[in-house]
């Protein structure tokens, strides 16, 4: 689905963030896995191709490409899930409707 995926991990392992690029959109994932296994792992993922939204704190509020299709918000849990453990929960990025311009 996506042409490339790029690892980043924190310096400790406990945080990595994916890049999956594409001719015409990028998506960003982040795996959170806490201390004690026995706790859980959080995986979060992207709907949008950058966000229109603007938040002068966002580097991505500028450049809001596209929604990501639902085979591709699909492939990056399922790409995350490989590096997580039994304990998974499962967060989805999105801009509310009601707060996208021209809403």
């Amino acid at each position: 689905m996506f042409e490339n995926i790029q690892e980043v991990k924190s310096s400790d392992s406990s945080v990595s963030k994916f890049v999956f690029t594409k001719k015409d959109a990028v998506a960003e994932a982040v795996l959170y896995k806490y201390p004690d296994f026995h706790t859980r792992t959080v995986i979060c993922c992207s709907t949008q191709s950058g966000c229109p939204i603007g938040c002068r704190f966002c580097g991505t509020g500028d450049n809001f490409v596209r929604s990501l299709t639902a085979a591709e918000i699909v492939d990056q849990p399922v790409h995350l899930l490989e590096r997580g453990r039994s304990r998974t929960k499962c967060c989805w990025l999105h801009a509310r409707r009601d707060q996208r311009p021209g809403w």
